[in-house]
């Protein structure tokens, strides 16, 4: 028997815990009766409402009309590890450009990649339609139903519940992890759901995202969107990616508009929710079903709905932050550092009392002193050019990318050419193999592991004494998490005397080299060197030092 005081407290603690569940169902029910009100107020588009959408219905292809989606014909895990291992060999060049492409051309199915680049990137919104389910391996409902129960699933960091109607979007998130019953029961009162950066949990998704950045040499991220019959999650609204839409089950409705006005054309940022009255009338309307592909030049305003079948798909977005602006932003400051310190026309003095003839509040007998300053102005712009130093600009555009990107998907045979697999190991009785076996030769082949997996550039940083000095830095994402901008981009400091070792690495990218083809002369300096990069998973050699059971 507990005292009075701990009965009292035991007591105190359940009637919290009750009052703070009954808190949570009362949030919960709030939810589910606004969107059972709107549900009932709501009278659904019936399927062939006119003319129009007859039209288009018979655009689609005949398996459309099946409805069995599940008959349809889809790759599985092998093939699709196939395709991702497809060109990869240990030849002396093993071009994984050549991959990522060919994966890209998976995607994209009979339009050539280089049609494509050249006649719709940043261009016109593209539809292409496919015969199966080539996407079914990437994710299902069902799969989604299992991570629901087996992962930390959180709202709003994980997951965002989503309801659109009459003009009005509204996110129905809870706090804390995501319980499956509470998810569908949402999805049953016509709530979408978006899954975010689902590579996380999702390997599929995580190696599709990982190669296609190899290919595209950007930060590739990925949503999932999975809507109930007869519903629509999202307002209308433009990106600021490339967008790839995957549709991998059932269908939706997607009508695509064009920008409205100059500004929103390939723009900076994604737009806030728009709304019917203003975006026009659609370029293109479609329906995606499984396998086919609908991909959106960003700033083209879209929104996408279902009529009698559910939708899953996955977006891929590139791009994000990669225009000629972003670099201007990088290169000017670089630019001005080195104008100012080079050029005395840059620091000498603006022309007295500057102040009142320019401004809101400028005189105005003072127009010519205004047009002379202007005229200034352009001169020195021009001069600016004279110090433009693109590579420490795009360098720093690389070092984002790293920060951003998704760790490199090996191979099991590139694996046991590298750190993480092909070291040494720990046997029975506490016995580790490949001690004395393992060892780096001169005459040993070795590579960069990705182009985009690592990133050498010159950097200044504070001393003690509070003096600015030159460090080479080699950036890596061998470390990224597959959470996004999970952990600090990883480095390795690179002493002076190395600089064109690793140099030669990249320049001699994809092809192999041996450890005595660097320049540099000590022996002992060369090897050591290697294995630090080996050992951060940087470099892979062309076959493994220890050879598998």
């Amino acid at each position: 028997m507990g005292t009075g005081n701990e009965m009292e407290n035991t007591s105190a603690f359940m009637v919290h815990h009750i009052l703070k569940k009954r808190n949570i169902s009362k949030q919960k029910q709030k939810h589910l009766n606004t969107l059972k009100q709107k549900k009932l107020n709501k009278i659904r588009l019936k399927k062939n409402q006119n003319q129009k959408k007859d039209q288009i219905n018979q655009q689609l292809k005949n398996n459309v009309e099946d409805d069995s989606p599940n008959e349809l014909k889809s790759v599985n895990d092998t093939q699709f590890d196939t395709i991702i291992q497809q060109t990869n060999n240990s030849s002396s060049s093993f071009n994984t450009h050549f991959k990522n492409k060919t994966l890209f051309q998976w995607i994209i199915g009979s339009i050539k990649t280089d049609d494509f680049i050249n006649n719709y990137w940043e261009t016109k919104p593209l539809y292409i339609s496919n015969d199966k389910n080539k996407f079914s391996i990437l994710l299902s409902t069902v799969q989604i139903d299992e991570l629901l129960i087996n992962n930390n699933i959180q709202y709003t960091k994980n997951i965002d519940i989503t309801f659109y109607s009459d003009g009005v979007k509204e996110i129905h998130n809870l706090e804390g992890r995501v319980r499956p019953h509470v998810v569908w029961d949402f999805y049953c009162n016509k709530c979408s759901l978006r899954l975010l950066n689902p590579q996380t949990f999702v390997p599929n998704i995580h190696k599709l995202s990982s190669e296609l950045q190899e290919y595209f040499g950007c930060f590739i991220g990925c949503n999932a969107y999975l809507t109930p019959p007869n519903s629509q999650g999202f307002a209308p609204h433009y990106d600021d990616i490339e967008a790839f839409i995957l549709q991998i089950e059932g269908r939706k409705r997607w009508k695509v508009y064009k920008p409205r006005i100059k500004y929103e054309e390939l723009p900076r940022y994604s737009s806030e929710n728009l709304n019917n009255d203003n975006i026009g009338e659609p370029v293109l309307e479609i329906i995606l079903s499984e396998g086919d592909v609908l991909y959106l030049p960003r700033g083209y305003i879209h929104q996408a709905s279902t009529e009698n079948y559910h939708s899953l798909h996955i977006t891929i977005s590139a791009y994000q932050r990669n225009a000629w602006i972003d670099l201007l932003e990088k290169i000017v400051p670089i630019a001005m550092e080195k104008a100012w310190k080079n050029d005395i026309e840059f620091r000498k003095g603006l022309p007295l009392h500057y102040l009142k003839v320019a401004g809101l509040g400028r005189v105005k007998e003072c127009r010519k002193a205004r047009a002379k300053i202007k005229n200034n102005v352009k001169t020195l712009i021009n001069k600016l050019t004279d110090h433009v130093y693109i590579d420490a600009a795009i360098d720093q555009l690389g070092t984002r990318f790293l920060y951003d990107a998704l760790p490199p998907v090996l191979t099991e045979d590139e694996k046991m050419c590298t750190v993480f697999s092909g070291g040494l190991k720990m046997t029975a009785n506490g016995i580790v193999k490949g001690l004395k076996e393992f060892q780096f030769q001169l005459n040993t082949e070795i590579a960069l592991l990705r182009r985009y997996v690592s990133r050498f550039v010159k950097e200044k940083e504070e001393n003690p004494k509070k003096k600015m000095k030159i460090v080479y830095r080699l950036y890596y994402t061998t470390d990224n998490s597959l959470e996004y901008h999970g952990e600090e981009t990883s480095f390795l400091v690179i002493p002076k005397h190395f600089v064109e070792s690793i140099q030669y690495l990249f320049q001699n990218y994809p092809n192999f080299i041996t450890i005595s083809q660097l320049p540099c002369e000590n022996t002992e300096e060369k090897i050591n060197l290697i294995a630090d990069l080996w050992e951060r998973g940087i470099i892979r050699t062309q076959t493994p030092i220890l050879l598998p059971d």
